[in-house]
């Protein structure tokens, strides 16, 4: 036979004592699920009669408290009435007294004085038999003359000082009684009832309202009535095939019976037959597919050896595989590692080839950008120089008018000026970026920064005829920081605004407080940037196409100077462009400063 004949009488050999143990576990099984139902029907109809008999040893405790009362001992029924009254407060309970010939003197629904009707032949039967027991006892259902409703009443004699005798009553209504039978837990299908002493219904968790005061057919009623406690299957009256069982308190009398219809009872019971079977199909299933998958996994073992043989000889890496044989796991683990050792030496390889070809191009890239820089700062230091050579050579000249010689004095003076803030942003570039630039922080006002701000760029905004509008709030905002260094920032953001805008352009500066921080914004209408040089735009040496003279072009260090200076206060810098020809705003964000006195309030003062 082949192996896989075997593996599949290897389970069946194992299945059966299996099959046949679990037979009898199932039957135990379904044995135990019939009487823990049956349990739970019992503990259910003794919870709801301890519920019954805790209602009526409260009524019978009123009661007691009430036949001691001196106002009933001297017939003092008014007195007696308002102490009912407080003894039941909002309880369910009521009160009625009931005079020997079992009219009633007053009773507690009614207010003291009214006219009550003549009691029901059967309640005063239950006044006198009372009377001639001369002993508490619980009512069976009654109608009541006065209110007309189903109720149920823990009845005591009671003598006053007169020798006069009274039944004192303390009582509650059917419903309110339905309403306290047990409900947490109980499935919505299962049926609690209560019959009194004559097995009339008073007391239901299902349709109370339908039933209370009706009695059972006479073959239920008699299986109800019977004993104590006891188990039995019936038809209920509303036609459901029921199994039930009975409990009957020894204090009222009273049965109490919890009724489940069959199908529910018997479905657990159902329910784990049925679960067993499947389970017991699905091991076979198991057990004839798990002798099949182990067949294919030697199947499947023999042929990853051959992938795993055939790989290696590629050069290639083994994939990481699991076989569950141990010679086959063996075999496959060492032809891994070998496999191992040759793929991390070709990645070493490859590695250092990678690294070195980054470097290579790290190092072109680097050169390339020195060689931008140079010639860069070789054009920027040569458009200075022109002009300064021809107002030197025309200061030479002896028929030098005294206004030329002014105008090339002024040439060379805004010329060595630009050389200056030129030389300035360089040397401003290297402390930051080695971290040497040194704050002298204090509370600055911002609308002193900016007045100072805009007083050094308004030369060059006048020379191009544009204006520079200022929007400040009326409190002034405080920041502490380096007042030189601040006033840096947004002259250059402004001297950039100038440089890039049309002639006769417009240049605003805007500065309002956000909560804890001050928005300083420079926006102007000039030829923006190019969406593809936003993410650049404070990179050092970086420049973006402008579309303008180079000689209004810089080395691409003043935005990266002032991104600089914002992070080393605190604050944060951030450029919005909608594209060539739209524009540019800057925004710089500050922290303002805490608790920092107005100094303007200082000197009013």
């Amino acid at each position: 036979m082949k192996v896989k004949t075997h593996l599949v009488l290897l389970a069946v050999v194992v299945l059966a004592p299996v099959i046949v143990f679990s037979a009898l576990v199932l039957n135990m099984l379904v044995t135990r699920e019939r009487e823990a139902a049956m349990r739970g029907m019992h503990e259910l109809a003794r919870a709801a009669v301890l519920g019954m008999d805790m209602q009526m040893t409260r009524a019978q405790a009123g009661a007691q408290a009430l036949a001691a009362s001196a106002s009933l001992a001297r017939e003092d029924f008014a007195a007696f009435y308002r102490e009912a009254q407080a003894a039941v407060g909002n309880s369910p309970l009521h009160v009625a007294l009931l005079d020997n010939h079992g009219q009633q003197v007053f009773n507690t629904v009614q207010p003291y004085g009214a006219m009550l009707p003549p009691s029901s032949g059967a309640i005063s039967l239950s006044a006198r038999e009372v009377l001639a027991g001369g002993k508490p006892r619980v009512s069976d259902l009654i109608l009541g003359s006065t209110t007309g409703q189903f109720l149920v009443s823990m009845e005591m004699p009671v003598t006053a000082t007169s020798g006069s005798r009274y039944v004192l009553g303390v009582w509650m209504f059917a419903r309110d009684l339905s309403s306290q039978l047990p409900s947490d837990g109980v499935p919505p299908g299962w049926l609690i009832s209560v019959l009194d002493r004559r097995g009339v219904t008073l007391a239901r968790n299902q349709r109370p309202e339908q039933f209370v005061g009706s009695e059972p057919a006479p073959e239920l009623k008699a299986t109800l009535m019977g004993p104590a406690k006891s188990e039995f299957r019936a038809v209920n009256r509303a036609g459901q095939d029921m199994y039930g069982v009975n409990d009957r308190s020894i204090l009222s009398g009273w049965t109490v019976s919890v009724g489940v219809p069959v199908a529910e009872y018997e479905r657990s019971a159902v329910q784990a037959r049925t679960l067993t079977i499947f389970g017991f199909l699905f091991a076979i299933a198991c057990a004839i597919g798990g002798a099949l998958f182990l067949i294919r996994r030697l199947v499947r073992g023999t042929q990853r050896i051959a992938q795993a043989a055939e790989t290696l000889g590629e050069g290639k890496a083994l994939p990481p595989g699991k076989l569950e044989i141990d010679d086959f796991q063996e075999l496959h683990t060492r032809l891994a590692h070998v496999a191992e050792r040759l793929a991390a030496a070709e990645a070493d390889r490859r590695a250092h080839l990678e690294f070195a070809q980054q470097a290579r191009q790290q190092a072109e890239a680097e050169n390339r950008a020195k060689d931008e820089f140079l010639a860069m700062l070789g054009h920027e230091l040569r458009n200075p120089l022109a002009p300064i050579s021809v107002a030197a050579h025309m200061l030479g000249k002896p028929e030098l008018t005294p206004e030329q010689a002014r105008t090339a004095s002024a040439v060379i003076g805004r010329q060595v000026q630009h050389i200056n803030r030129l030389l300035e942003d360089l040397l401003d570039v290297s402390r930051v970026t080695r971290g040497i630039a040194d704050l002298k922080r204090q509370p600055v006002e911002l609308h002193d920064v900016v007045q100072s701000a805009v007083e050094q760029v308004r030369s060059m905004a006048e020379a191009r005829h544009q204006t520079i509008t200022c929007e400040l709030p009326d409190a002034p905002l405080v920041v502490h920081g380096d007042s030189a260094r601040l006033v840096q920032i947004v002259s250059n953001l402004l001297h950039n605004a100038s440089k890039y805008s049309h002639e006769g352009g417009a240049i605003t500066l805007q500065v309002h407080a956000r909560g804890a921080w001050a928005d300083i914004a420079v926006i102007d209408h000039g030829i923006g940037i190019a969406p593809e040089f936003m993410p650049r735009i404070f990179d050092l040496f970086s420049q973006g196409s402008r579309g303008i003279d180079r000689r209004q072009g810089g080395l691409g260090i003043g935005l990266a100077l002032v991104r600089s200076l914002v992070l080393l206060h605190g604050g944060d810098i951030a450029c919005y462009s909608a594209g060539p020809e739209q524009g540019s705003t800057v925004t710089v964000r500050l922290p303002l400063a805490q608790d920092v006195p107005d100094r303007r309030e200082e000197a009013a003062g």
